[in-house]
Parts: structure tokens; sequence; C-alpha cells
């Protein structure tokens, strides 16, 4: 949650963290282990409910999943 954020600010955030796990090795005995990591962003608008917010956000994680991974994805605003 960012409170006061708009979606293309949060998803910028969003990216940020996406980058640091990206380039961020654990140190496992035998070799570093990277991993990456999908974002989905929506800001809530208006009076919209908190769960219809969660739905977008979900959605959009599930688009950055099936188009390519490693990625962050910010929901259109709700019509």
């Amino acid at each position: 949650m960012l409170p006061g954020l708009t979606a293309a600010a949060a998803g910028e955030i969003a990216d940020d963290a996406r980058r640091t796990i990206e380039e961020f090795a654990f140190n496992a005995p035998e070799q570093p282990i990277r991993s990456t990591i999908s974002i989905g962003v929506a800001a809530r608008i208006g009076d919209e409910r908190a769960g219809a917010m969660i739905k977008r956000a979900d959605a959009a994680l599930y688009s950055a999943k099936h188009s390519g991974r490693n990625k962050v994805e910010v929901a259109p605003d709700p019509a």
C-alpha cells in the first residue's frame, strides 16, 4: 500500500523493488541463487472498494507473469 501515490508512481517504486531483487544473489553453499519477481499495481479510484482494486492488481500481476515474468504491470483505471 502506497497511499497518496498515482498508479504510475507506485509502478516506478515497484519496478525499483523488482530490479533490487533481480540484482541480489542469495549466498548458497554451492553457488549464488538469483530470483525474480513479477508485481501487479493498481490505484484505488474514487469510492472503489478495496476488493475491486485488489482484483485489478491481481489481474495485472497475472498479466505480468504471462507476458514474460520479471515485470511490473500497472492495471488500467476502472471504466
